[in-house]
């Protein structure tokens, strides 16, 4: 028989119980909506987890650290020089962390105390909520939370903070302690505030606590080869690749989970299919033993039987995308309208890639041979005698 015929002839057997053809479509539909769904949704999150990490071009960026809690000789000027002049870095910054004392005089709160350039601050891409950046020995920089504590507001900026500095970093010769409050910055957890390196006596800020290196652009291998090149100094650094990294591998199990669980939906569906085409069988037992008398060949009866199961399949499958992607960008189309409701930023929550797609209409095919192997042998094994017997 022709294809043409058997497909015309799949469709009239399909539509001839209309309710049940719709219920089983329904089924495999949900099946595939669940599964493309639930990887979907994970999929969004992912790309926006990793984008939330990478803004503000803290991709380019990597901090080079002690592996101990010790100071390490290593992170000196000589080595800030050497990575300077390294191919692809366009800057390095060093930096010192310790802990002091601000206070208004009505006021204190234990601080921590970075102690950097003035460049620092447009190479780790930070920049003041409100007032200016430090420039020079007089200003100091502080934080939402420091400000908090020591109940500052911006009419406060201008105001003189009084520092008290550990002995191990005492303040330069002639350095006074007061301060003038000039900016603000919502970097950090904790209260936290920003001098200029020239503040502090020279020899306190040698060796450095961190060294903060800026590339050109975020090569991978030129990254991975300086790293190599520092950690056998016995060096330690951390680059945001690695935490995507990490997230890229979280949500890789998570997809795989969810994938799970829609498939549980799926493995419902494959029954009631192979019960759907197993009863369509059992119904047209004599018209195959008619069809198997009158010399049509098997090969040809098995080609009907898949194919009405792939009709089954990829209509649910087809249903199951619609349905899957008007409830997901549904979704994501409300909760940006939410956040912007309350003065958030929009965002993309659910995101299907198109090979997303290409994969649901590749196993929903599958699916439709898988389910129609047990009636398609079903139906060879009849004898044309005794079903046109089958009552």
């Amino acid at each position: 028989m022709r294809f043409t015929y058997i497909l015309w002839l799949a469709n009239k057997n399909l539509l001839a119980r209309k309710l049940r053809t719709v219920l089983t479509a329904l089924g495999i539909s949900i099946g595939v909506s669940s599964v493309l769904f639930l990887t979907s949704l994970s999929n969004g999150l992912e790309h926006l987890t990793i984008s939330k990490i990478q803004e503000g071009e803290s991709a380019q960026l990597m901090t080079v650290s002690s592996t101990s809690y010790a100071k390490n000789s290593l992170l000196n000027e000589d080595l800030m020089n050497t990575l300077r002049t390294s191919s692809g870095v366009k800057a390095v910054e060093p930096e010192n962390v310790t802990a002091g004392t601000l206070s208004t005089g009505k006021a204190s709160v234990d601080t921590v105390i970075h102690v950097v350039q003035p460049s620092y601050f447009m190479t780790a891409f930070l920049s003041p909520e409100k007032g200016k950046l430090i420039t020079d020995t007089t200003g100091i920089l502080i934080n939402e939370q420091a400000a908090k504590a020591l109940s500052l507001d911006e009419k406060s900026i201008g105001n003189t903070l009084t520092l008290t500095m550990p002995p191990s970093i005492p303040l330069a010769a002639g350095q006074s302690s007061s301060f003038v409050y000039q900016g603000l910055v919502k970097d950090g957890s904790g209260a936290e505030a920003y001098v200029v390196r020239s503040a502090m006596d020279a020899n306190a800020i040698q060796p450095y606590d961190f060294l903060h290196v800026q590339f050109e652009t975020p090569s991978t291998d030129l990254i991975a080869a300086i790293r190599r090149n520092l950690e056998t100094k016995g060096l330690q650094t951390d680059y945001v690749g690695d935490t995507t990294n990490q997230v890229s591998r979280l949500f890789s199990v998570l997809t795989a989970v969810l994938a799970v669980f829609g498939a549980v939906a799926l493995l419902v569906s494959i029954l009631g299919i192979m019960n759907t085409l197993t009863v369509n069988l059992l119904e047209k037992t004599k018209e195959i033993g008619f069809m198997k008398a009158m010399g049509v060949q098997e090969r040809d009866i098995q080609v009907l039987l898949f194919t009405e199961a792939g009709i089954l399949c990829l209509a649910g499958g087809t249903l199951g995308i619609v349905v899957a992607s008007v409830v997901g960008y549904g979704l994501n189309a409300f909760l940006n309208y939410y956040a912007q409701h309350v003065g958030g930023q929009a965002a993309v929550f659910y995101q299907t890639p198109l090979l997303y797609f290409v994969y649901a209409y590749v196993f929903s095919f599958a699916l439709g041979l898988i389910t129609g192997i047990v009636p398609a042998r079903r139906a060879l094994a009849l004898s044309p005698l005794e079903a046109l017997r089958y009552e």
